[in-house]
């Protein structure tokens, strides 16, 4: 259980999750490079996660304490090998696809596991740069379906699109609220994130602003897209789950002063987007 816990399969469950509706939505679910395609994004993403807790080890002693797998319960060498085996998989699977044709995956894959790298030592700890490469990287995860499948509708295409800019955007306002629930760690680590220097409040409004962001978004996708109107009866329920929550969201993160608020939220956000890609199921028969 321990390695499972290592690699974070809750956090991997929601990648494929969202994988899964994306490959629907294209109608490649039931291919065997789509299986490929998954293969290699929660591998690499699985190597990430050893590879962040292999460079965390200071601030996470002091941030989760009781959920430290390395050194007590799995050696460094063995989270070594483990990280290396990973990242092999998932090039593995790459280079299967890239022989057929489809060089784009060993590409994104190649440029997922370098930022990956470089975001553990070094992108994680800077201020912002962090919280963008992650959300860059859920959003790589749709666009990489988008382009094996050119064939798709443009319908397919472009809601596949959309649904990459919403795990984009929440998953920016989750990273951001992460940071504030490990600063004192990150502080004792000397780690430069929003939270570590600037005051609670000021960051809650930044983390309000990104929320802002979505929300525009949002707005703008569906007016852009007025053609949905004629769809309102299913596009109210869609609605309601994308935009409803967020004011939860907002005043509870005002509220919150603990790291086990800030945790709860969190973890709420990542309910959230699993729900928000399911909805997608409301719109079957009208745009796929």
């Amino acid at each position: 259980m321990h390695w499972f816990n290592l690699i974070r399969w809750p956090n991997l469950i929601i990648i494929l999750i969202m994988m899964l509706i994306g490959g629907w939505v294209l109608h490649i679910l039931y291919s065997l490079n789509f299986i490929l395609l998954v293969g290699s994004v929660i591998c690499s993403a699985a190597a990430g996660n050893v590879w962040n807790d292999l460079n965390d080890l200071k601030a996470d002693q002091i941030n989760k304490p009781h959920r430290i797998w390395i050194e007590k319960k799995i050696s460094i060498q063995h989270a070594l090998l483990l990280y290396g085996l990973l990242n092999g998989l998932a090039i593995i699977f790459s280079l299967i696809l890239f022989f057929q044709g489809f060089s784009s995956a060993l590409i994104i894959t190649l440029i997922a596991q370098i930022l990956l790298f470089i975001y553990s030592i070094l992108l994680k700890r800077l201020v912002v740069i962090g919280n963008f490469v992650i959300s860059l990287l859920a959003w790589m995860s749709f666009l990489l379906l988008i382009l094996y499948n050119k064939n798709a509708s443009e319908n397919s295409r472009q809601w596949v699109m959309h649904l990459g800019l919403l795990a984009f955007f929440t998953t920016w306002i989750r990273e951001a609220i992460k940071d504030m629930q490990d600063v004192i760690g990150d502080r004792e680590a000397n780690y430069k994130t929003l939270p570590v220097i600037w005051p609670a409040a000021r960051v809650k409004v930044y983390i309000l602003f990104v929320i802002m962001a979505y929300l525009c978004y949002v707005g703008y996708y569906f007016i852009n897209n007025f053609w949905l109107v004629t769809y309102a009866n299913r596009l109210i329920p869609y609605i309601m789950i994308l935009i409803l929550p967020v004011f939860w969201i907002v005043f509870y993160l005002f509220q919150a002063q603990f790291n086990d608020q800030f945790r709860q939220l969190g973890n709420f956000i990542k309910v959230w987007m699993i729900f928000g890609m399911l909805s997608t199921l409301i719109w079957k028969g009208i745009i796929f």
